[in-house]
């Protein structure tokens, strides 16, 4: 909840400790701690105060450890949901836009080697979608973009689609090979056989 629902709250004692242990797993595991907040469903992205609370919440995140941060902005409407955002924003990839750059500023100043990736609304596709292209021009360019391919749960990445998204975009595709997923169609399958299509 502290990630999505509850993402205007402060890291309290309690994730402290867990966010500890956490990066004490990874750091034994050889893996980076990369901590992902999903606000879409409620920020304001016209309103100072609700940029500054996500960017404070991804900074603590970095302050405990974390290697990297990323902004979810991915299961949400298609559209600005707020008048304040409407009347500030001609498209939702322009809010977007202008969030991930407020942000990435105030990351890079105090955390200059961390990295920040974000899930783009659309996330699948042919990758040279309009809001992909809008977005990706109005962001800086060390700021990954994650991608699925061709649909949500992917049966095959290829070459060819990733070469369309970086041109697309200006920075290569980081894959969330999303297939097989845990949930909706694929919650019940055991996913025994090979993995291909890679």
């Amino acid at each position: 909840p502290m990630l999505r629902r509850d993402w205007r709250r402060p890291f309290g004692a309690d994730e402290h400790r867990d966010l500890a242990e956490l990066r004490r797993a990874c750091t034994d595991a050889g893996m980076q701690l990369v901590i992902c907040v999903s606000p879409g469903l409620t920020i304001r992205y016209a309103d100072p105060g609700d940029v500054d609370v996500l960017a404070d919440k991804l900074l603590s995140a970095l302050r405990l450890g974390a290697d990297g941060v990323g902004l979810l902005l991915d299961d949400i409407p298609d559209r600005l949901q707020h008048p304040m955002d409407v009347a500030a924003f001609q498209t939702l990839a322009a809010a977007h836009a202008a969030l991930v750059t407020t942000v990435a500023g105030r990351i890079r100043a105090e955390h200059a080697a961390a990295s920040l990736v974000v899930c783009p609304t659309v996330y699948c596709g042919y990758g040279d979608e309009p809001y992909l292209v809008e977005l990706a021009a109005g962001i800086p360019a060390e700021v990954d973009l994650w991608w699925t391919g061709r649909a949500i749960c992917s049966p095959t990445l290829d070459l060819a689609d990733a070469e369309v998204f970086a041109a697309s975009t200006g920075r290569p595709p980081l894959y969330w090979d999303n297939y097989p997923v845990n949930d909706v169609a694929m919650t019940y399958e055991a996913h025994l056989g090979p993995y291909r299509g890679r």
